[in-house]
C-alpha cells in the first residue's frame, strides 16, 4: 500500500526533530568520569595578596617539614612562620616550631615550600592531627590557619630518602646476575676469547 505524499514529506521532518532531542538530552546526561578524582590531602585558600594551595605539615619519620605552594598576586616575602599543635577538640595542645627563613616570592609565581626544606619540630605535632599556623607576609600580611599533619606514605609522597636507599640495593641485586651470566657464558662457550671480554667490564 503506497504512503500518502504528505505523510512521506513529514517522515524526515519528524526523524530529524527526534535526533535533535536525542542529542539534546544525552548533553545533559551526568555521566561517570573515567579519570579518578583524588583531592588534595592539604588546605587551600584565596587571601588578599597570596593564594594557598595544598598547605600542610607532611611527616616523613621522624622528620617534618612544611609543604604546599604560595601564589603571590603581586612580589612579596613570606618573613615568619608559627604556630601551636592542636587537640581533636580543636585546643591548643603544645607549641610547635618552624625554622626561621625568608622566602621570595615573586609576582604570580608558583613557589613550592617543599624546595625551601622548612623544618617543623614540637612533641605535639604528629600524623592524623592538626596545626595553627600563622604565615607572616612583608605585603599580604598575616595569615592564620588550620593545617593538617599528614603522613608522607599513607599520602602517596615519594621519599626522597627511601628513593636514594632504593637505588644501592638495585644495583647491588642487578650485580650477582650480571656476573652469573657472565660465567655461565664463559662456561659454556669455553673460548679463550671469553676471559680478555670479561675483564674489560669490571
Amino acid at each position: 500500500m503506497s504512503m500518502p505524499a504528505n505523510a512521506a514529506r513529514l517522515r524526515p521532518v519528524a526523524v530529524a526533530s527526534a535526533l535533535v532531542l536525542g542529542l539534546g538530552m544525552a548533553g545533559c546526561a551526568n555521566y561517570e568520569t573515567i579519570e579518578p578524582y583524588q583531592p588534595a590531602a592539604g588546605i587551600q585558600t584565596d587571601a588578599p595578596g597570596v593564594k594557598v594551595r595544598n598547605l600542610m605539615v607532611l611527616s616523613e619519620g621522624d622528620s617534618m617539614q612544611l609543604a604546599g605552594t604560595l601564589i603571590a598576586d603581586a612580589d612579596d616575602k613570606l618573613e615568619k612562620i608559627a604556630g601551636t599543635a592542636l587537640k581533636a577538640n580543636s585546643d591548643e595542645a603544645g607549641p610547635l616550631t618552624v625554622a626561621s627563613k625568608t622566602i621570595e616570592l615573586p609576582a604570580v609565581e608558583r613557589v613550592n615550600l617543599a624546595d625551601e626544606n622548612i623544618k617543623v619540630t614540637g612533641d605535639d605535632v604528629k600524623p592524623g592531627g592538626m596545626t595553627k599556623l600563622s604565615l607572616d607576609f612583608a605585603k599580604a600580611g598575616s595569615l592564620e590557619l588550620t593545617v593538617p599533619v599528614v603522613d608522607a606514605k599513607s599520602a602517596g609522597f615519594a621519599s626522597a630518602s627511601s628513593e636514594a636507599s632504593s637505588s644501592p640495593s638495585a644495583e647491588a641485586s642487578a650485580a650477582p646476575s650480571a656476573s652469573a651470566s657472565a660465567t655461565a657464558s664463559e662456561s659454556a662457550s669455553a673460548a679463550p676469547s671469553a676471559s680478555p671480554s670479561a675483564t674489560p667490564s669490571r
